[in-house]
């Protein structure tokens, strides 16, 4: 019975008499290898697949939230929240407030998927990858804001990984990740 709710609150075009029978009759197992990708919590369409495109959207918004918060060209949520701090109007808080959800969004899904050390490991190698840059002259130490871009950077590098980290174990082990 719960079956039949969860399939025909998904897809209401399911006949219920059809496939509430009650013995393992072929149409009803038809019927679940037809619908079985759509069976998830929430019915949301869960089918393993991640596509290119989707990580990439999630590197994406974590590196938007991460710049739109603070960027070296004054463009950004803090410089104008600190340009004229006394004059809090509502547009800079729901602003601020739309930048905090998208960071704890972020940060949770990193350290949920990722945990502290794959977090730790994370910032090691993409730290050690700009000191190689450094080392070979790719990258001068000695302009401040293209290191504040690099570490900007590499922040939302992190936290895009992080959002995307369960679903890429989840496609290659099989195995999924709960809280």
């Amino acid at each position: 019975m719960v079956l039949a709710i969860a399939v025909t609150n998904i897809d209401p075009s399911i006949d219920m008499d059809v496939f509430m029978c009650r013995n393992k009759s072929r149409l009803c197992g038809q019927l679940l290898l037809q619908h079985k990708n759509i069976l998830t919590e929430g019915g949301l369409p869960m089918n393993g697949r991640i596509s290119w495109l989707g990580i990439l959207a999630r590197l994406f918004a974590a590196l938007a939230v991460v710049l739109s918060t603070y960027n070296p060209t004054g463009h950004s949520f803090y410089h104008w929240a600190i340009r004229d701090f006394a004059d809090l109007t509502a547009v800079k808080a729901f602003s601020g407030a739309l930048l905090l959800v998208g960071w704890v969004i972020c940060i949770r899904a990193a350290l949920t998927s990722l945990g502290p050390l794959g977090l730790i490991l994370s910032a090691l190698v993409l730290g050690t990858l700009v000191w190689v840059l450094t080392d070979y002259g790719i990258l001068d130490p000695d302009r401040p804001s293209l290191l504040a871009w690099i570490s900007l950077i590499i922040i939302g590098i992190i936290l895009g990984i992080g959002l995307s980290w369960s679903l890429l174990r989840t496609r290659v082990t099989g195995q999924v990740e709960v809280d």
